[in-house]
C-alpha cells in the first residue's frame, strides 16, 4: 500500500507527496501503531456515517466522481487499519518476548560485563585495571549532550528527515570527539637573520 498508494487515499495526497515510509510499519512502535489505528478508525466511522461505505446511489445527492473518491478513501482506511493492526500484533509479540525473565537476565549480565571494574573478570587476555588506571580513565570522562546549531529538527521535518539529521549530528559529534580526544600540537620559533649562519655564507653578496 505504501509503495503504490491510490490517488484517492491518504487524504487525496498526490503520489509525489506520499512516501513509502508512512506505511513501513516496522518503523512504528506500539504506541505509534495504536495512534495510527485510532486515527484510521475515526476516519472510517466518519466516512461510513456519511454513506460512503456502500456502492454509489444516484439518489444520494452526491456526484458520482466525488462519491467514488470518498468511497476509495473508505477502502484505503480499512486497508491501512488492517495492516496497522497486524503490525501491532507482531510488535506486541516482540515486546512480550523481550520482557521474558531469561532475556532480561542476559541483558543485565551484558551490562555488568562491560563495566570497567569487571574488565579483568570477563576476559583473560588483559589484566584488570588498577585503582590508579581506573582513576585516570574516569578523570578523562566528560559526559555531555552534544548539539550543533546548524543541525536542527523542526515540526516541518518528516520522520525520515529527522532520522537523517540525527545521523548527521552523530557523525559530527564523532568527528568533534576525535579532535577533542587527541592532543593539539603547536610549534613556534624565533630566529634571527639565518644568513648570518656559516652554512649560508655562500649566499652572501
Amino acid at each position: 500500500m505504501g509503495d503504490a498508494p491510490s490517488q484517492f487515499g491518504y487524504f487525496t495526497q498526490s503520489e509525489a507527496i506520499m512516501k513509502a515510509y508512512e506505511t513501513d510499519w516496522k518503523l512504528y512502535g506500539i504506541a505509534e501503531l495504536k495512534t495510527k489505528i485510532a486515527t484510521y478508525d475515526s476516519c472510517i466511522k466518519e466516512l461510513k456515517k456519511n454513506g460512503y461505505a456502500d456502492g454509489y446511489n444516484p439518489l444520494s445527492g452526491y456526484e458520482e466522481a466525488y462519491f467514488t473518491q470518498m468511497h476509495q478513501k473508505y477502502l484505503d482506511y480499512l486497508n491501512l487499519k488492517d495492516q496497522a493492526e497486524t503490525a501491532l500484533k507482531e510488535r506486541q509479540a516482540e515486546y512480550d518476548a523481550a520482557k521474558k525473565p531469561e532475556i532480561q537476565e542476559k541483558r543485565n549480565q551484558i551490562a555488568k560485563d562491560v563495566l570497567m571494574e569487571n574488565f579483568g573478570k570477563v576476559q583473560e587476555k588483559y589484566p584488570a585495571f588498577t585503582d590508579k588506571e581506573t582513576y585516570i580513565i574516569k578523570s578523562l570522562y566528560n559526559q555531555a549532550t552534544y548539539s550543533n546549531e546548524n543541525i536542527i529538527i523542526t515540526t516541518l521535518d518528516s520522520t525520515v528527515d529527522a532520522v537523517d539529521k540525527a545521523i548527521t549530528l552523530y557523525k559530527d559529534a564523532v568527528e568533534e570527539l576525535y579532535v577533542e580526544s587527541h592532543p593539539q600540537y603547536t610549534y613556534t620559533d624565533e630566529i634571527g637573520n639565518i644568513y648570518a649562519l656559516p652554512e649560508f655564507r655562500e649566499y652572501h653578496k
